[in-house]
């Protein structure tokens, strides 16, 4: 018995098993971490280039509607009222999203509505007496309108 108490021989062999699992564990971790981190940043980066693409899309319409307006107004015409469909997708990246139309910093700025919360901004630039008006859609169907209404001198995005 006391042989068999005093023995080490077999602790080598048990030590290297747990050394071996305990490393493998910890690097099947890491490398789940690093792909899942992976993942994140390839969605953030979709998502950011496909809000450069839209809010582009829509500062072009919106400069288009006031160039327009201009040239009738400056003609001596008038527009009673206009209007553009604007198509969205439902949500970018998995994600659904907000588009603000900002006045006071003149932007148009998509948000994500996830925790990470990608956002994109790009200038928007009206050179007649138009004004745009601020607001906050939140993309919850394909198809919205920039109007612009003749009374109010605005263009808003609904």
């Amino acid at each position: 018995m006391k042989k068999l108490v005093n023995d080490e021989n077999a602790v080598s062999v048990s030590v290297g098993y747990i050394l071996t699992f305990a490393i493998t564990a910890l690097v099947i971790v890491l490398i789940m971490g690093s792909f899942f981190m992976l993942v994140e940043q390839t969605e953030n980066r979709v998502s950011y280039d496909e809000y450069k693409v839209y809010a582009n899309l829509i500062s072009n319409q919106i400069s288009e509607m006031d160039r327009f307006i201009y040239s009738i107004e400056s003609q001596g015409g008038a527009v009673n009222s206009m209007e553009y469909e604007v198509k969205l997708p439902l949500t970018i990246a998995g994600n659904y999203y907000t588009v603000e139309l900002c006045n006071s910093s003149e932007e148009i700025i998509f948000t994500s509505q996830t925790p990470t919360s990608t956002q994109f901004r790009t200038p928007y630039s009206i050179n007649s007496n138009t004004e745009i008006a601020s607001g906050i859609i939140y993309v919850s169907h394909k198809n919205h309108y920039l109007i612009y209404d003749n009374e109010t001198k605005m263009i808003m995005l609904e």
